[in-house]
């Protein structure tokens, strides 16, 4: 696409590019979105300066650390042959990851952990058909009706349901559009994805080292009042002073964050959001070493291993219901996948409530291509994981954010008001 491919000579476009020290630049947002939209718009010679509300960067791409364990806000993953990876490597940013162990996955139905997806044999012929759709054909049908029109077999729909919850993180597939589906399914299965060691922080510690070091400066506890257009660019108002900048990145969260701040200029969400419910267990070790993945059939549910295989302080497992379901259903998860596991437990934390995705794109919206443009015009530009055509989940907010910047480096200084 040349969307994709614009954006894959940002770097390069950035060093031969004349330094334009007349344009100031305010990111409001400190998660993936805002650090690369930063860093791309310092690389490119513009005085950048981002703004975090809370006292730390990251966003939902934050982790901590218990008892040895780094704890990331929900399951996370990177895909290999999406846009983030591609962004990261022209940033010259490289990650260490583990890959997933798939000869260890189960498959729960009707309380049991199968070994086998159903429907096996219809699901592979339809994998290879994948191969060859183009996604953006499907975006104005919904994934089940996707999935009805071209699996004939209920076993292979669930199956092929569960899959798409496992790449999507959404379990309203009535409302998903299908090129979302379609597009995770085929970067999913192939190269697939990997873990970071270090947990999402490392992620985001490499995205604000390369930022700074492109000359723009961070602030947390930073939080934005209002903005407004005024007579010298936008004015944006903080707790006891008043920022002026040519250039308005906005990478703040979901469309009610940006509504707070934008107000009638705020894009309307193409979807609802996408919640579920985490629980996350640090065991001693795993009662069933074999069984280190498992991917709800009949139940939206999800099991897998989320510290590395070389882990010496025990075995970090991470549940999720891509529902929002109380702590029970997760430890009915775990009792079905890895009974016993209440004997070697060290840390539990449950999250009752994760936002996954800010805004999900419908059919009647238009799919990945409906969701709100990241150039605005008169200077502001929007980035984050319901933002621009391309991408999913990071790869989305990465991709809108490299996306922005590369909007304002080649705009003109926008015209006072």
């Amino acid at each position: 696409m040349a969307y994709a491919s614009e954006l894959s000579q940002t770097g390069i476009l950035f060093r031969l590019g004349s330094m334009d020290t007349k344009r100031k630049a305010v990111v409001v947002g400190g998660g993936p979105a805002g650090l690369v939209a930063a860093g791309r718009l310092a690389a490119g010679g513009i005085e950048t300066l981002l703004l975090e509300a809370s006292s730390h960067l990251g966003g939902r791409a934050a982790s901590e650390r218990r008892e040895g364990f780094v704890l990331n806000q929900g399951p996370h993953a990177l895909y290999i042959g999406g846009p983030a990876m591609r962004e990261l490597r022209a940033m010259g940013i490289e990650l260490d990851w583990w890959q997933p162990a798939s000869a260890a996955s189960v498959f729960p139905r009707g309380g049991k952990p199968k070994r086998t997806l159903g429907g096996s044999a219809q699901l592979g012929r339809w994998f290879l058909g994948l191969q060859r759709t183009e996604p953006g054909e499907l975006a104005g049908i919904s994934t089940a009706e996707w999935l009805r029109q071209s699996l004939r077999s209920e076993r292979a729909r669930a199956s092929a349901a569960a899959l798409v919850r496992v790449t999507t993180f959404v379990a309203d597939q009535e409302s998903l559009s299908a090129d979302v589906a379609a597009t995770q399914l085929k970067i999913g299965l192939l190269p697939g994805v990997r873990y970071l060691r270090g947990g999402w922080q490392s992620l985001v510690d490499a995205l604000a080292a390369n930022a700074e070091a492109s000359g723009a400066k961070l602030r947390t506890r930073a939080a934005v009042r209002a903005l407004a257009r005024g007579p010298e660019g936008w004015e944006l108002a903080l707790d006891g002073e008043t920022l002026r900048a040519d250039v308005l990145v906005v990478a703040a969260g979901g469309p009610d964050e940006f509504a707070k701040l934008l107000g009638e200029q705020a894009p309307a969400a193409p979807g609802p959001a996408a919640e579920l419910s985490v629980l996350d267990l640090g065991l001693r070790r795993l009662p069933h070493r074999s069984r280190r993945f498992a991917l709800g059939v009949d139940k939206p549910t999800y099991l897998s291993r989320h510290s590395p295989p070389d882990h010496r302080d025990g075995v970090l497992l991470s549940l999720a219901s891509y529902v929002r379901e109380p702590r029970a259903a997760l430890e009915e998860l775990a009792d079905t996948v890895q009974p016993g596991w209440r004997e070697q437990v060290i840390l539990e934390r449950f999250l009752p409530r994760m936002v996954a995705v800010s805004a999900t794109p419908t059919p009647a919206a238009g799919g990945l291509g409906g969701r709100p443009e990241v150039d605005r015009g008169d200077g502001l530009y929007l980035a984050g994981d319901w933002v621009g055509p391309e991408g999913w989940l990071v790869d989305s907010a990465i991709a809108s954010g490299a996306a922005a910047a590369a909007a304002a480096l080649r705009s003109p200084l926008p015209a006072a008001a």
